[in-house]
């Protein structure tokens, strides 16, 4: 049997908002040690993690000036970038110490690095899934063949980019890609007997985007969850379940880059820019 450590890169999931929706009280996560990490919305979250670095010194920041006499801002962080500020990704450092590594999804990794074990590249870098999966998003470059063998890639979708208008339809379609990606996941990691597997999806952020308002009712006891939300909280973990069951890790780490809270108030500038004569 392969010897593994899993890593859950999972956007959104943050350590209050897993306390909100009782998540501590599953078997799947009731033991695990606690850590919050002090961040901002100005730096990436993935690059610091992935390096140890600050974002702010390998400009690993959202719309970020770039300053060169005209209007441009930093809109992605990819693989060139690491290399430019000589900061060392994960990936080199496991295979430093003879770990082979599964990469799955993880932003800001295109062009796919070439790794000691396979990797499929995640958005954050100026490419998106929806689009499909060129010979540049995975290495080794065969995998793509590997791929639609087993099924082919589920992409991320989003709601506004890939035209939705149903929040219901939307989900339904998340949760099978979910359920799709997870699947190819631990296929690809026992097929290639990978040391480390870092597995990253953005279903649960969208989950909670769209449900935080209900999430901090039924945490103040004044709404009973309802049944779409119970659904869907019930696929996210039977999947995360099923991930444990056929990969059998020595240990597991849960890691998110930000939480999700609900919006209370929001502000249309245009109003005040119109009230001063503007």
């Amino acid at each position: 049997m392969n010897k593994n450590l899993l890593i859950l890169a999972l956007d959104g999931l943050s350590i209050s908002l897993m306390k909100k929706l009782g998540l501590f009280d599953d078997e799947i996560f009731h033991d695990f040690n606690l850590k919050n990490v002090d961040a901002d919305l100005l730096a990436r979250g993935w690059p610091e993690w992935i390096t140890g670095v600050s974002g702010y010194n390998i400009n690993a920041l959202y719309n970020k000036p770039l300053g060169g006499n005209d209007w441009n801002f930093t809109d992605n962080f990819g693989l060139k970038d690491y290399y430019k500020h000589n900061a060392k990704p994960i990936w080199e450092a496991l295979n430093e110490i003879d770990l082979s590594v599964g990469l799955f999804g993880l932003p800001t990794t295109f062009p796919a690095p070439a790794v000691n074990g396979f990797c499929i590249s995640g958005s954050g870098a100026g490419f998106y899934q929806s689009f499909g999966i060129p010979k540049e998003a995975v290495y080794p470059s065969e995998l793509l063949d590997e791929i639609e063998l087993l099924g082919g890639l589920s992409p991320e979708i989003r709601f506004a980019n890939d035209g939705y208008t149903s929040k219901a339809n939307y989900l339904k379609d998340e949760a099978k890609g979910f359920a799709r990606r997870s699947k190819l996941f631990i296929d690809l990691a026992k097929r290639h007997t990978t040391n480390v597997n870092i597995f990253f999806d953005k279903y649960f952020a969208h989950l909670a985007w769209i449900y935080m308002r209900e999430i901090d009712l039924i945490n103040k006891g004044e709404l009973k969850c309802n049944q779409v939300l119970a659904e869907h909280l019930n696929i996210f973990r039977n999947s995360i379940r099923h991930m444990l069951e056929e990969l059998k890790p020595l240990g597991v780490i849960l890691v998110s880059d930000h939480g999700v809270q609900s919006r209370n108030y929001s502000v249309n500038m245009n109003d005040f820019l119109e009230r001063a004569g503007l």
